[in-house]
């Protein structure tokens, strides 16, 4: 964010042009970038003994009704029909109708179910 604020509004023109420049904030979002992903992988491989992701795992079978094959078979339909965005399954239906309705309503009922899951 900082190097995007650098390049439009507190650099002029005639100092971006300028090689050392250019190469000086393509090295510094070289290591930010670099950062990132470094803060990524540790965030992935310190999930003790990736627990957190089996349970996500167990979370998503028991609440996903749509069958992977069902799934797919929606998702070609939707390909052939040209449709940007399709919801597979009922699950996914009801919970975008009701986002649409009552919008509040949808972000506690989301909040209560997450702190729920915690729970069990």
């Amino acid at each position: 964010l900082f190097m995007f604020e650098m390049e439009t509004y507190t650099l002029s023109d005639a100092t971006l042009e300028r090689k050392s420049v250019r190469w000086s904030i393509h090295g510094i979002r070289l290591v930010c970038y670099i950062m990132l992903a470094h803060t990524v992988f540790a965030r992935i491989t310190t999930v003790s003994g990736f627990e957190a992701v089996e349970q996500a795992a167990r979370d998503f079978k028991r609440l996903a009704r749509t069958s992977p094959e069902a799934a797919a078979e929606q998702i070609v339909r939707a390909m052939a029909r040209r449709r940007r965005r399709q919801l597979i399954g009922v699950d996914a239906w009801l919970l975008e109708k009701m986002q649409r309705i009552a919008p509040v309503a949808y972000q506690n009922l989301m909040v209560a179910f997450a702190r729920k899951s915690r729970r069990q």
